[in-house]
């Protein structure tokens, strides 16, 4: 059947009838019909096309210039009303409310000579909170819409993307196989993907990916998932740590691999301090990995300033993080200057063994595109920190202070992505 994506109008066929997001732009993706019927009430609206393509294309920017202002107040309101102007089924008066109301936030200047003059002297927030209030029934759905598309997203499906690298065919096609999205991505719109690869590295062609449903955000390479998760939570915690003036990090790391049911059966019913119990285990990968780095000291009163780090974490928000939200707590109110920690993960948690099963049956992936069925790590880390004691108190809490809200607006971001 065919589909189109209601932001970036990119085609598809898919196997199956119900939610999709576009791979692209991850925005809702519509049958063709329904989108040709859309399109044809733009004439008959009170606003232009080229209004509407404007309010679209300054999604992202208008997110980004809430932050730190009073539209942080009206975000789901904002958002809210993103999803009633791309719905093809919204009322026409709440739609052109809504389109007006965006366009000011987006670009006050231009819009207040031509439409709204009096909304000169009304705050962006106010002129969302105007239009709130003449929308407001329409808008509830909407805000319930988005959370349970976040739902789907996170719960229900792991969507996959293969590149094909040597296709002549130009159309992206998706099929639904069991608790997967298979999308066809040709090589040629690898760069239209609209999440970034987790470890930052250039997408190739002729290789697998998947949007994980726990972290939706980041494309992750079939091949060496669990390396690629464990070594981006453990990169994490290093940030965390560098951000509280350590001094010297030693750790071991303890990995057990296995695609033998058996096995499986077997390691889930040990903990991985248990090692020695798995060793006789014939198909069990087994891998211990020691190191030791060491850190210059910085001036935190000065360093931790710049709390833009913490726009960048996820794993720390999360069951799986080798550090918790104790940590600053710890070292700012009691001086910490060391600790220990010992933190396990059963990747499955991540990625479950029935997906890992059905992405070997269902996708192009080689023989030497390595996904176990089962893997757990273990991290023993000792941490030691450079003492706190040349720093003024009071600037030091004032910083703390920053930081907690800055994290605790950053796990809030994350838990709405999600």
């Amino acid at each position: 059947m065919k589909y189109i994506c209601i932001n970036c109008n990119e085609e598809f066929e898919i196997n199956r009838s119900q939610l999709t997001m576009c791979p692209y732009c991850n925005c809702e993706t519509i049958e063709k019909n329904k989108y040709d019927k859309m399109k044809q009430s733009f004439d008959e609206a009170n606003y232009s096309e080229e209004d509407f393509n404007m309010v679209l294309d300054e999604e992202s920017r208008v997110y980004e210039k809430a932050e730190g202002t009073p539209l942080e107040r009206v975000m789901e309101d904002i958002k809210a009303m993103y999803e009633l102007i791309k719905d093809p089924r919204a009322g026409l008066k709440a739609k052109a409310i809504a389109v007006v109301a965006l366009l000011y936030v987006a670009n006050p200047i231009d819009i207040i000579p031509d439409a709204l003059p009096i909304f000169g002297l009304v705050d962006d927030a106010g002129i969302v909170m105007f239009a709130v209030k003449s929308i407001g029934d329409a808008l509830n759905q909407y805000k319930e819409q988005i959370k349970e598309k976040l739902k789907v997203k996170r719960n229900n499906t792991t969507v996959v993307y293969q590149l094909k690298q040597n296709s002549n065919e130009d159309q992206t096609t998706g099929k639904y196989k069991k608790n997967l999205l298979i999308w066809d991505i040709p090589v040629s719109k690898k760069n239209n993907l609209y999440a970034n690869l987790i470890s930052g590295k250039i997408i190739n062609g002729n290789e697998v990916y998947l949007l994980n449903n726990y972290i939706n955000t980041c494309l992750i390479p079939v091949n060496n998932f669990d390396k690629y998760i464990s070594d981006s939570i453990f990169n994490e915690a290093i940030v965390v740590f560098k951000a509280l003036g350590v001094k010297r990090i030693v750790y071991t790391k303890k990995t057990m691999t296995t695609s033998n049911k058996r096995d499986i059966k077997e390691l889930r019913a040990h903990n991985i301090a248990d090692l020695e119990i798995c060793l006789t285990l014939d198909d069990t990968l087994k891998e211990e990995f020691t190191d030791e780095s060491v850190f210059e000291k910085t001036d935190l009163s000065h360093s931790l300033q710049n709390t833009e780090f913490i726009d960048k974490l996820v794993w720390y928000f999360s069951e799986s993080s080798i550090v918790d939200e104790s940590v600053f707590r710890e070292r700012f109110e009691n001086g910490l200057l060391s600790k220990k920690i010992l933190k396990e993960l059963d990747y499955t948690s991540i990625l479950d063994i029935n997906d890992r099963f059905d992405i070997k049956k269902y996708c192009d992936i080689n023989y030497n595109e390595n996904i176990s069925l089962y893997s757990k790590v273990s991290w023993n880390i000792e941490v030691e920190y450079y003492s706190l004691s040349d720093i003024d108190s009071e600037k030091l809490k004032f910083i703390y202070n920053k930081i907690i809200h800055r994290m605790e607006k950053r796990k809030n971001e994350l838990i709405q992505d999600n």
